[in-house]
């Protein structure tokens, strides 16, 4: 299954700032929690384009400064997998339970 693109993020997390206006109190939450979702995805994925892009000036290796490089290609994938599998489980879980009136 491919990953969310930009667009279907970007509708998910308007999705869930539309949510938190509904009078119902577990709708307005389940917004409230779709748009921290969304906000802790981008941090995550701006962590994660950091390190992939961090770049240490090999002269100042053996300064006591800590090595910076970027993640295997695998395990980055297993970030990224398991950050999707989450949100997809997360979601899921919102429509497979029943709605309270």
């Amino acid at each position: 299954m491919a990953g969310v693109d930009e667009d279907q993020f970007e509708a998910v997390r308007k999705w869930g700032e539309g949510l938190q206006g509904d009078p119902r109190e577990e709708i307005s939450a389940a917004g409230k929690a779709i748009v921290l979702l969304s906000a802790e995805v981008e941090r995550l994925e701006r962590e994660l384009w950091s390190l992939k892009t961090a770049v240490v000036d090999p002269a100042s290796a053996n300064d006591g400064v800590p090595d910076v490089s970027p993640p295997d290609e695998e395990e980055t994938g297993t970030v990224d997998a398991t950050l999707r599998a989450r949100a997809r489980q997360f979601v899921g879980g919102l429509y497979s339970r029943p709605a309270r009136r």
